[in-house]
């Protein structure tokens, strides 16, 4: 099962703690790795493993209580804490101390993996989309020509000084793409700032 043998002490902790992050699932012999590892072991993209490990962090029923009780934010000093899991949740004082601290290495360990903030407007896109329509097709810049044969026209999007963002277009760019692209832009926007209020 998963490279542990027999149901030592040591292998059912470990167990424990991978099932309170939600990295697997299923009982006994059904243990299966759960697709919010998968997205972390194997994931499409930078941004799914950054995504998936920021909920990780925040999968023990333990810190969404904690998180539920202060909005989403962990207070900076432990006493607001530790008095909520003391007297809310029944918790000894030391028990509270070290959920106190697994709480705070595993939102530590997530930040290192955190995905760049995105910040563009609508604005923004239109003008880069006008300014990329408007130059003659030999100064578009774009990707490898192995990524071309992927189809779609690639446009470097330079978003800060030393950050670019490569966007494939396949079809017509129009006012209603535009808007749509947007969208997800701003879904994706909404999901990280949620991440760095945790």
């Amino acid at each position: 099962m998963m490279g542990f043998s027999g149901k030592s002490g040591t292998s059912a902790k470990a167990l424990g703690a991978l099932r309170q992050y939600g990295l697997i699932e299923g009982i006994g012999e059904k243990t299966r790795i759960s697709d919010l590892a998968l997205a972390i072991l194997e994931p499409e993209t930078p941004s799914e493993k950054s995504h998936a490990i920021q909920l990780a962090s925040k999968s023990p029923d333990v810190f969404g209580e904690i998180l539920g009780r202060f909005d989403g934010r962990v207070p900076q000093a432990d006493e607001a804490i530790r008095a909520f899991l003391i007297r809310e949740l029944g918790f000894q004082k030391n028990s509270a101390d070290e959920c106190i601290k697994s709480l705070r290495q595993s939102l530590a360990f997530a930040d290192n993996f955190r995905a760049p903030e995105i910040a563009i407007d609508a604005e923004s896109i239109e003008t880069i989309a006008a300014s990329e329509a408007a130059k003659p097709v030999g100064q578009v810049q774009t990707a490898p020509s192995s990524a071309q044969a992927a189809g779609g026209e690639i446009m470097v999007l330079p978003l800060t000084k030393d950050c670019r963002a490569e966007l494939r277009i396949f079809g017509e760019l129009n006012s209603r793409a535009i808007h749509n692209l947007i969208r997800h832009i701003n879904l994706f926007a909404e999901v990280w700032a949620e991440d760095e209020s945790g």
